[in-house]
């Protein structure tokens, strides 16, 4: 699921990061639906475009660290 938001998020980074990095992307299909400066803002203004559905919010940063998901053996 969003993979090919994700997808369109990664064709654009370079855009994004030049004029918006630290702010919020929201991106529906292979659409740039807008860059806003919360979180908030952003899924806010998805719902009121398109409902109620699967949508990428997502900070706009050059590097990102890896999200580990479930318990880390030691």
């Amino acid at each position: 699921m969003l993979e090919l938001e994700y997808k369109t998020y990664e064709r654009q980074k370079p855009t994004l990061i030049a004029k918006d990095e630290h702010r919020w992307v929201l991106i529906k299909g292979t659409k740039v639906a807008g860059v806003f400066d919360t979180s908030l803002e952003a899924f806010e203004r998805g719902i009121a475009m398109f409902g109620n559905v699967p949508m990428l919010v997502k900070q706009i940063e050059h590097s990102e660290a890896p999200v580990f998901i479930g318990q880390v053996e030691p």
